[in-house]
Protein backbone atom coordinates (compact mmCIF):
# COMPACT_ATOMS: atom_id res chain seq x y z
CA UNK A 1 0.00 0.00 0.00
CA UNK A 2 1.38 3.16 -0.99
CA UNK A 3 -0.77 6.19 0.26
CA UNK A 4 -0.01 9.42 -1.26
CA UNK A 5 -2.69 12.98 -0.59
CA UNK A 6 -2.65 15.88 -2.31
CA UNK A 7 -4.22 19.42 -1.96
CA UNK A 8 -4.75 22.92 -3.40
CA UNK A 9 -5.68 26.46 -2.45
CA UNK A 10 -6.61 29.33 -4.27
CA UNK A 11 -5.13 32.32 -2.31
CA UNK A 12 -6.08 34.92 -4.65
CA UNK A 13 -8.86 35.79 -7.33
CA UNK A 14 -8.99 38.19 -9.92
CA UNK A 15 -12.63 40.26 -9.81
CA UNK A 16 -14.24 38.20 -12.56
CA UNK A 17 -13.46 35.08 -9.94
CA UNK A 18 -10.98 33.63 -11.75
CA UNK A 19 -8.03 31.85 -9.84
CA UNK A 20 -4.96 33.81 -10.05
CA UNK A 21 -2.73 32.68 -7.29
CA UNK A 22 -2.89 28.58 -6.38
CA UNK A 23 -0.91 26.80 -3.83
CA UNK A 24 -0.14 23.18 -3.89
CA UNK A 25 1.35 20.42 -2.17
CA UNK A 26 1.16 16.97 -2.07
CA UNK A 27 2.85 13.83 -0.13
CA UNK A 28 3.11 9.91 -0.37
CA UNK A 29 5.19 6.94 -0.56
CA UNK A 30 6.08 4.64 -3.66
CA UNK A 31 7.54 1.23 -4.32
CA UNK A 32 9.27 -0.07 -7.49
CA UNK A 33 10.41 -3.39 -7.91
CA UNK A 34 13.42 -4.37 -10.40
CA UNK A 35 12.47 -4.30 -14.24
CA UNK A 36 13.93 -6.91 -16.53
CA UNK A 37 16.73 -5.53 -17.63
CA UNK A 38 17.92 -4.54 -14.12
CA UNK A 39 17.58 -8.29 -13.41
CA UNK A 40 18.38 -10.07 -16.25
CA UNK A 41 21.11 -8.21 -17.71
CA UNK A 42 23.00 -7.26 -14.69
CA UNK A 43 23.60 -10.68 -13.02
CA UNK A 44 22.24 -9.61 -9.62
CA UNK A 45 19.07 -11.17 -9.28
CA UNK A 46 19.41 -9.94 -4.99
CA UNK A 47 18.19 -6.44 -5.79
CA UNK A 48 15.33 -5.31 -3.97
CA UNK A 49 12.82 -3.17 -4.52
CA UNK A 50 13.08 0.67 -4.86
CA UNK A 51 11.75 2.54 -1.67
CA UNK A 52 10.89 6.07 -1.88
CA UNK A 53 8.78 8.99 0.60
CA UNK A 54 8.38 12.13 -1.12
CA UNK A 55 6.97 15.58 -0.52
CA UNK A 56 6.15 18.87 -2.52
CA UNK A 57 5.29 22.58 -2.24
CA UNK A 58 4.53 24.96 -5.17
CA UNK A 59 2.52 28.32 -6.31
CA UNK A 60 0.98 28.46 -9.29
CA UNK A 61 0.56 32.33 -10.69
CA UNK A 62 -1.75 33.19 -13.84
CA UNK A 63 -0.35 36.23 -14.99
CA UNK A 64 -1.98 36.75 -17.85
CA UNK A 65 -4.99 35.01 -19.64
CA UNK A 66 -1.81 33.24 -21.84
CA UNK A 67 0.66 33.09 -19.30
CA UNK A 68 1.15 30.58 -16.27
CA UNK A 69 3.98 30.49 -13.94
CA UNK A 70 4.93 27.61 -11.15
CA UNK A 71 7.66 27.28 -9.12
CA UNK A 72 7.99 23.78 -6.94
CA UNK A 73 10.20 22.76 -4.42
CA UNK A 74 10.32 18.90 -3.77
CA UNK A 75 12.10 16.40 -1.54
CA UNK A 76 12.50 12.37 -2.02
CA UNK A 77 14.05 9.88 0.19
CA UNK A 78 15.29 6.61 -1.31
CA UNK A 79 15.48 3.18 0.48
CA UNK A 80 17.17 0.55 -1.79
CA UNK A 81 17.67 3.08 -4.17
CA UNK A 82 18.45 1.26 -7.82
CA UNK A 83 21.45 2.45 -9.67
CA UNK A 84 22.98 1.43 -12.52
CA UNK A 85 26.73 0.90 -12.45
CA UNK A 86 29.43 -0.07 -15.07
CA UNK A 87 29.15 0.55 -19.08
CA UNK A 88 26.25 0.42 -21.29
CA UNK A 89 28.47 -0.68 -24.52
CA UNK A 90 30.21 -3.65 -22.40
CA UNK A 91 26.95 -5.68 -20.35
CA UNK A 92 29.67 -7.84 -19.29
CA UNK A 93 30.29 -4.54 -16.96
CA UNK A 94 27.42 -3.39 -16.11
CA UNK A 95 25.55 -4.51 -13.33
CA UNK A 96 22.77 -2.60 -10.69
CA UNK A 97 22.46 -2.34 -7.32
CA UNK A 98 20.51 -1.02 -3.98
CA UNK A 99 21.91 2.16 -2.11
CA UNK A 100 20.63 2.19 1.25
CA UNK A 101 19.81 5.81 1.75
CA UNK A 102 19.36 8.41 -0.42
CA UNK A 103 17.98 11.82 -1.21
CA UNK A 104 17.20 14.19 -3.79
CA UNK A 105 15.75 17.44 -3.65
CA UNK A 106 15.34 20.67 -5.75
CA UNK A 107 13.43 23.47 -7.30
CA UNK A 108 11.26 22.55 -10.28
CA UNK A 109 9.98 25.89 -12.18
CA UNK A 110 7.88 26.29 -15.28
CA UNK A 111 6.54 28.91 -17.42
CA UNK A 112 3.47 27.88 -20.17
CA UNK A 113 2.08 30.60 -22.91
CA UNK A 114 -0.53 29.98 -25.26
CA UNK A 115 -1.32 32.14 -28.12
CA UNK A 116 -2.54 31.91 -31.75
CA UNK A 117 -2.67 28.08 -32.26
CA UNK A 118 1.18 28.14 -30.39
CA UNK A 119 1.30 26.69 -26.91
CA UNK A 120 5.15 27.20 -25.87
CA UNK A 121 6.40 25.66 -22.53
CA UNK A 122 9.95 26.01 -20.86
CA UNK A 123 11.09 24.12 -17.74
CA UNK A 124 14.24 23.99 -15.29
CA UNK A 125 14.56 21.57 -12.59
CA UNK A 126 17.53 22.03 -10.03
CA UNK A 127 18.11 18.63 -8.15
CA UNK A 128 21.04 18.19 -5.50
CA UNK A 129 20.95 14.76 -4.88
CA UNK A 130 23.21 12.76 -2.40
CA UNK A 131 23.92 9.32 -1.61
CA UNK A 132 23.56 9.18 2.49
CA UNK A 133 24.61 6.93 5.07
CA UNK A 134 23.21 3.31 6.07
CA UNK A 135 21.01 3.32 9.39
CA UNK A 136 22.67 3.50 12.59
CA UNK A 137 26.41 4.16 10.92
CA UNK A 138 28.16 6.67 9.61
CA UNK A 139 29.24 5.30 6.31
CA UNK A 140 27.79 5.05 3.19
CA UNK A 141 27.41 1.17 1.27
CA UNK A 142 30.97 0.68 -0.90
CA UNK A 143 31.63 1.58 -3.28
CA UNK A 144 29.78 5.14 -1.89
CA UNK A 145 30.80 7.80 0.82
CA UNK A 146 28.69 9.90 2.37
CA UNK A 147 27.85 12.80 0.33
CA UNK A 148 28.31 11.78 -2.90
CA UNK A 149 26.07 12.62 -5.91
CA UNK A 150 23.35 9.63 -7.67
CA UNK A 151 24.24 8.02 -10.67
CA UNK A 152 23.09 9.45 -13.74
CA UNK A 153 21.08 12.16 -11.95
CA UNK A 154 22.15 15.49 -13.59
CA UNK A 155 21.81 18.60 -11.28
CA UNK A 156 20.62 20.45 -13.61
CA UNK A 157 17.89 20.03 -16.70
CA UNK A 158 15.57 22.22 -18.64
CA UNK A 159 13.22 21.57 -21.32
CA UNK A 160 11.31 23.80 -24.11
CA UNK A 161 8.03 22.53 -26.09
CA UNK A 162 6.18 24.20 -28.63
CA UNK A 163 2.80 22.79 -29.96
CA UNK A 164 1.16 25.09 -33.12
CA UNK A 165 -2.25 23.74 -34.05
CA UNK A 166 -4.16 24.66 -37.14
CA UNK A 167 -7.33 23.09 -37.93
CA UNK A 168 -6.88 19.34 -39.01
CA UNK A 169 -2.66 20.49 -39.03
CA UNK A 170 -0.25 19.91 -35.83
CA UNK A 171 3.38 20.30 -35.46
CA UNK A 172 5.39 19.60 -32.31
CA UNK A 173 9.04 19.99 -31.13
CA UNK A 174 11.02 19.49 -27.55
CA UNK A 175 14.01 20.41 -27.01
CA UNK A 176 15.76 19.28 -23.47
CA UNK A 177 19.03 19.63 -22.54
CA UNK A 178 20.89 18.03 -18.92
CA UNK A 179 23.52 19.25 -17.20
CA UNK A 180 26.72 16.94 -16.35
CA UNK A 181 26.33 14.09 -13.90
CA UNK A 182 28.21 11.09 -12.27
CA UNK A 183 28.27 8.05 -14.67
CA UNK A 184 29.90 5.38 -12.33
CA UNK A 185 30.83 5.03 -8.86
CA UNK A 186 34.49 4.76 -7.42
CA UNK A 187 36.18 2.01 -8.50
CA UNK A 188 37.18 -0.32 -5.53
CA UNK A 189 40.46 1.15 -3.77
CA UNK A 190 39.40 4.33 -2.84
CA UNK A 191 42.95 5.16 -1.10
CA UNK A 192 43.63 5.53 -4.81
CA UNK A 193 41.79 8.51 -4.69
CA UNK A 194 39.61 7.66 -7.68
CA UNK A 195 36.71 9.76 -8.67
CA UNK A 196 33.71 9.86 -10.42
CA UNK A 197 33.38 10.00 -14.34
CA UNK A 198 31.25 12.71 -15.15
CA UNK A 199 29.02 13.06 -18.71
CA UNK A 200 29.24 15.91 -20.38
CA UNK A 201 25.95 17.78 -21.34
CA UNK A 202 23.50 16.96 -23.63
CA UNK A 203 20.65 18.47 -25.71
CA UNK A 204 18.62 16.39 -27.43
CA UNK A 205 15.80 18.00 -29.97
CA UNK A 206 12.56 15.36 -30.90
CA UNK A 207 10.61 17.04 -34.14
CA UNK A 208 6.67 15.72 -34.45
CA UNK A 209 3.96 16.29 -36.97
CA UNK A 210 0.01 15.17 -37.20
CA UNK A 211 -2.45 15.58 -40.04
CA UNK A 212 -6.63 14.44 -39.84
CA UNK A 213 -8.42 15.63 -42.53
CA UNK A 214 -11.93 14.67 -41.04
CA UNK A 215 -11.56 10.92 -40.36
CA UNK A 216 -8.50 10.04 -42.35
CA UNK A 217 -5.21 10.63 -40.45
CA UNK A 218 -1.62 10.27 -41.36
CA UNK A 219 1.41 10.81 -38.80
CA UNK A 220 5.46 11.09 -39.43
CA UNK A 221 7.21 11.11 -36.71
Amino acid sequence: MNPRVAASVALWQDARGGVRTRLHASAGTGIRPPDAFEIAFTDNPSLKPERSRSVDVGVSQTLTNRVTVDATWFYNRYEDLIVATGSFTDVSRFMTDNIANAKASGLSCQCRRATHGVTARASYTFMPTEVLAVDRSSDAPPPFDVGDPLIRRPRHQGALDLLWVSGPVSAFAEARARGRCSTSSRTSGRSAGCSPRRASSSLTLAPAGTCDPGSRSTGAR
